[in-house]
Parts: C-alpha cells; structure tokens; sequence
C-alpha cells in the first residue's frame, strides 16, 4: 500500500504532498528532511533580512504525519 506524506500547521491547516512512497519508512524519511528544509528555509530568510522575517525560533511550528493512500 502506498503512502505519503501530509503536512499540518501550526494554524490548523494541512498539506499533502504529490510524492507517493511504497514505504511507511520512506515516506516518514521524507517528512523529517521537509521539517529540515523549513528550519532551514525560516533561518536563511531571517538572516538575509531580519526585519522582515522571524527568527527560526518564532516561525510556526510544522508536522507531519505519514498516510495511507489507495492505489
């Protein structure tokens, strides 16, 4: 059974992900390099112009979880 990967903000809301893995595995590998991506996304942006974007401390909190998807 295939799975994938759905986001979930800190505001309630969520996002599934186009990529389909056959792994459980595999796709939670996945959603922890996303997590690593937005850390790092949230610092470059902060230091590039700190007035405009929050220190990675501050920016909404992100989740994910693995789901199963029909075939």
């Amino acid at each position: 059974m295939p799975f994938k990967v759905e986001l979930q903000y800190s505001d309630g809301s969520s996002d599934i992900e186009d990529d389909v893995f056959e792994t459980e595995e595999a796709a939670y590998d996945y959603g922890l390099y996303l997590l690593g991506c937005h850390e790092l996304g949230a610092e470059i942006l902060h230091e590039s112009n700190p007035g405009d974007y929050p220190a990675p401390d501050d920016v909404d909190e992100l989740e994910f979880r693995v789901i199963k998807v029909d075939d």
